[in-house]
This record gives C-alpha cells, structure tokens and sequence, in this order.
C-alpha cells in the first residue's frame, strides 16, 4: 500500500500542479481564482487528495485533516487567457457567453485541422449534434475531467481524443469486437495514425486507473490486438 500511495503521488507531482503551484505559475491570488470558478470559467480540479496527520505527544493524539487539490498543467495557460480576457471585456457582464464561444472556436478549429489530415469526424456535418457535443465536452471540461485525461486539459487535446476514440470504434467496434483476420490494410493503416493520435493527446493516467482507463482500452489493447506495433 505505501508503494502505491508512493507511485500515485509520484504520477501526481509529475503531471500536475497543486493549487498553489498553479496560481504562483499563473500570478494570481485565491479570491481572484474562487472568482473565476464561481463564473463556471475556469474548470475544477482533476483530482482531491485528502490526508488525515496523526500527530502524537505529551498532551496526547491530534487529528488534522488536510485536502490537496490536482490541476492540468495546461490550465496556467487558460487562466492567462481568463485574466486577458476580463481585462480587455471589463464591460461585458457575460464574459461566460465568450469563454464558451472561446472553447468552441478552438474545439472546431481543431477538428478542421485534423479533417484536412485525413481524420473527419462526422458529426462536423450536423450542426444540431455538433452543438450538443460541444455544450457536453464543456461542462466535462469544466468539471475537471479533461485535466485528467488528456495531457493539456485544453480543447485541443479534448477534440482530438474525441475524434480518435470515435474513430477507432467506428473501425474495429466499441468492444474491439472486429477479428484481426478482418482488418483490411487500409483500416490498419487508420488505425495506426488513429492510436499515434490518440496517445499524443491522452494522459498516461494515475497508476490505479489505467486498466479501466480510455488507454488501456483504445490505445494499449488496440495495439495488443491487432499487432500494431
């Protein structure tokens, strides 16, 4: 168990930046930070570690309860952008409404990159659908979810991990259920760019997510299957 506690706090010094790191990288302060949460701008932290100290002595045993909390590293970016943002739009009271614009601007334009090489997700097509994903993939975002499974947290890593996992189940099914035998070389050659794309813009995940994790699944079993490697 200590090995393990070791391993996941390793993963999370290495990948991320507690609170204070954050904010010292960023220049900003708490109340400025609460600020930006509270407007739903900023997105939430990835993970909450919390430890209880044993302090033992003369006067007896004291309890002390203590929460550390986990952020992309991609997110001393953002709020720069945040903080430029409200400087230049001081005057517009609905600063969300232009942050979410923002998100899906660089979402979509990420798409549009990412078609002109060969990678088309579908649903570009359909404006209804398109605009449902991205309300989704923005609240996800805002919940911390993509700090932790994409390497940025950013809508960039965000769209392109839509894509390739959408992607790779539209070849080989949701379970991985096509037989290698049945893999044409073209499908192959997809799904090699598709898992290189994927893998540049996934997380390597905590120690004890990984075997449940989008990783595991549409990148290192992907790879085991169908002899990619």
């Amino acid at each position: 168990m200590k090995f393990q506690a070791a391993c996941l706090t390793e993963y999370l010094n290495d990948h991320f930046y507690t609170r204070s790191q954050l904010l010292i990288r960023a220049k900003l302060d708490e109340s400025s930070f609460e600020r930006l949460l509270a407007k739903k701008i900023m997105p939430g932290a990835s993970y909450r570690m919390k430890t209880t100290l044993v302090l033992d002595s003369f006067f007896g045993e004291h309890y002390q309860e203590e929460e550390r909390q986990y952020y992309a590293k991609g997110y001393v970016g953002w709020l720069q952008y945040l903080l430029a943002l409200e400087l230049e739009k001081a005057e517009k009271q609905d600063i969300a409404a232009i942050v979410f614009a923002d998100f899906c601007s660089r979402y979509q334009s990420r798409l549009a990159a990412l078609a002109a090489q060969g990678f088309h997700l579908p649903v570009m097509a359909n404006k209804a659908r398109l605009d449902a994903l991205l309300l989704s993939e923005w609240q996800h975002f805002l919940s911390g979810t993509y700090g932790l499974c994409t390497r940025s947290g950013l809508p960039e890593d965000i769209a392109t991990k839509e894509l390739a996992i959408t992607m790779i189940k539209a070849i080989v099914g949701e379970a991985l259920e096509l037989d290698l035998t049945a893999l044409t070389p073209e499908q192959r050659r997809q799904l090699i760019r598709l898992v290189d794309l994927l893998d540049q813009a996934s997380s390597a995940f905590a120690p004890h997510e990984v075997k449940r994790s989008s990783r595991e699944r549409y990148i290192n079993q992907v790879r085991l299957k169908y002899k990619l490697n």
